[in-house]
């Protein structure tokens, strides 16, 4: 009877035993993947929630938060403002990233439910916060500027006498204290009222020490500096004496105490040290000389491209596919600002290029046209129209041009025929006799385009021929030196495609006066880098030369040439191959000095009839 109960109970317990065990494993299994039990975040339950219950969770309360205003009191003005205006963004997802969940391989209990593990318990949600759109908000609302010190100003008046406005002083807020309270609220995602703590504030420069800087200062504003175009040859000119409202001064302690620089307002660094005082540029004000004067040469969006070929085998390209390029504002204050103090008298305007998205067709990758390789670009503005007009058609004739691997392009050969039967207008052409009409007057502006894209595609340049003297449409991108003339029959331009793929011609004209010519193919890992152009070997052209002509009214004059002065220029192409193994390339232009040429009217020679001669007495027999 023992014996009986003793089994019935051990059967009893191994079935409950495992019914709890199987219990407890299927409430395992359905836990996985799950946070444990007393898991909060920003004081909300997210027990027994998956990562993407708990996130979408999160996610509502913490758009919820960002669009309840909170409100701001400052000096006694109270202002509700909403989160988001105030620069804070909320990161549930990686808040989550950091909290465990469970896993098939947790085998304690206390992982599985959470019991006593306290791990999870009651964490902050992540949030960040925009500082400069937290500042420029409260300036926005509470006028923060005006109630702030006011640094002493100086500039130079229409008298060119050193005139300086007095500083004041102010009220500021402690920033360090407001964004604690900022952060506190955003981390429990629960809008609180912040109270900002202010303090006297005393100007950073005064009056006196802007006296004891007034040669210094006087010199920086009267200094003109040029800011030079990166892509073309123009320049602005800039001279702070001629924008006084430009003009502040800031403050920094020349003794390096990093944790002092960091913590301390500038009010104190009488403190730590002296003070050296620089000028500082308007960003606003330099932005509004920016989009007067550079902008409409240098910004420009970025023009996506597709490539295809036809119906009837031609290759298509819609687009342009050039390169966005815009000023960089920020850092050309920083630039003008750093020229002023150490006196550098010249600085290239500093720019930023955005690509375009080139779509091309898959017989077309398959042939090894997959990229952009180079870019070539020259400017001629100032053209008459005829030659506008044949530079237009002679790049028309590339559009779409295939280089197979190995081939050797011949521009000469490629353009065709040069004459009024495929659109050609008679320009300007220099020839051993002078500058005289031709027909394609002007074509060379393509081919010094070409030129320079097979150049920066690394392409090996066959054959070269400079112009006799320097063309200044040539030079208005890049400078001289790097140009190149044909004519048909005569000289010419050749280059290699050695890329072991097809190479593909994209030409085009934007806005009258600027030629782009693209090269797509395949990148073997070559580079290039372009170094020039270095101009020396200076002639001065040599005298006037006046031509005598009766195509002239007597003693009218016409200019036929301008006078050029001779020179050297050198570049230097330095090529690298896949394995950073350098070639440096030097191409060396010798420009003539070449007389200005001037028509004069005069009469035509009057031939003198010749003199009738007796014809001789016949002889007698």
């Amino acid at each position: 009877m023992k014996n009986r109960k003793l089994l019935i109970g051990i059967i009893v317990g191994v079935v409950v035993g495992t019914t709890i065990s199987t219990t407890l494993a299927v409430y395992k299994y359905s836990m996985v993947g799950k946070f444990t039990a007393g898991t909060y975040v920003a004081n909300e339950n997210i027990s027994f929630l998956s990562f993407s219950e708990a996130e979408a969770l999160l996610s509502k309360k913490g758009e919820s938060y960002l669009k309840t205003p909170v409100e701001i009191e400052i000096l006694g003005k109270t202002i509700p403002v909403k989160p988001e205006d105030l620069g804070v963004k909320i990161s549930a997802g990686e808040t989550l990233k950091t909290l465990k969940t469970v896993s098939l391989e947790d085998t304690r209990l206390w992982e599985v439910f959470g019991f006593g593990a306290g791990e999870n318990k009651k964490l902050e949600v992540l949030a960040s916060i925009d500082y400069d759109k937290l500042f420029s908000t409260l300036e926005k609302e509470f006028k923060l500027s005006a109630i702030s010190a006011k640094s002493a100003n100086a500039f130079i008046n229409k008298n060119g006498d050193f005139e300086i406005i007095e500083g004041r002083q102010g009220t500021a807020i402690d920033k360090g204290a407001f964004l604690k309270e900022v952060k506190l609220s955003a981390k429990n995602l629960k809008p609180l009222k912040i109270k900002a703590i202010t303090f006297n504030e005393q100007p950073v420069i005064g009056k006196e020490e802007l006296l004891a800087m007034k040669d210094k200062i006087t010199g920086q504003l009267a200094q003109t500096t040029t800011l030079v175009d990166p892509v073309y040859t123009g320049t602005w000119k800039v001279r702070l004496k001629d924008h006084p409202d430009w003009v502040s001064f800031s403050a920094k302690s020349e003794t390096k105490i990093p944790f002092i620089e960091k913590t301390l307002s500038l009010n104190l660094l009488d403190a730590v040290g002296t003070k050296k005082i620089y000028i500082q540029v308007d960003q606003q004000k330099l932005n509004q000389f920016v989009d007067a004067n550079i902008s409409k040469w240098l910004d420009r969006p970025s023009q996506d491209v597709n490539i295809y070929t036809d119906d009837k085998g031609k290759v298509v390209i819609e687009g342009q596919g050039s390169d966005g390029k815009a000023v960089r504002r920020e850092q050309l204050k920083k630039a003008l600002e750093l020229a002023v103090e150490n006196r550098v008298e010249r600085i290239p305007v500093p720019t930023i290029s955005t690509t375009p998205k080139i779509n091309i067709a898959d017989d077309l990758k398959e042939k090894g046209i997959a990229e952009r390789l180079a870019v070539g670009h020259t400017s001629f503005y100032g053209s008459p129209t005829n030659r506008v007009i044949n530079v237009k058609v002679g790049a028309s004739k590339f559009n779409g041009t295939l280089l197979a691997p190995g081939e050797v392009f011949s521009f000469d050969t490629a353009i065709g025929a040069v004459d009024e039967t495929t659109g050609f207008e008679k320009e300007l052409v220099i020839k051993p006799e002078g500058t005289v009409p031709e027909y394609g007057g002007g074509v060379c502006q393509v081919s010094t385009t070409m030129y320079r894209t097979a150049l920066f595609a690394g392409l090996p340049i066959v054959e070269r021929n400079q112009h006799t003297y320097a063309v200044s449409y040539y030079s208005q991108v890049l400078g001289h030196g790097l140009d190149a003339t044909i004519y048909i029959g005569g000289p010419d331009l050749r280059f290699t495609n050695d890329t072991g793929h097809h190479l593909l011609m994209q030409t085009y004209v934007e806005g009258d006066y600027e030629i782009y010519i693209v090269f797509y193919g395949t990148q073997d890992g070559r580079r290039v880098a372009m170094e020039g152009p270095y101009i020396s070997k200076h002639i001065s052209p040599p005298p006037t030369e006046r031509v005598a002509t009766p195509r002239l009214p007597e003693g009218q004059t016409l200019l036929l040439e301008h006078a050029h002065p001779g020179f050297t220029a050198i570049w230097y192409r330095h090529l690298f191959d896949k394995d950073g193994k350098e070639l440096k390339e030097p191409i060396e232009t010798h420009y003539k000095a070449m007389p200005q040429k001037i028509a004069v009217g005069a009469p035509a020679p009057v031939e003198t009839p010749a003199t009738p001669t007796k014809p001789p007495a016949p002889k007698k027999p």
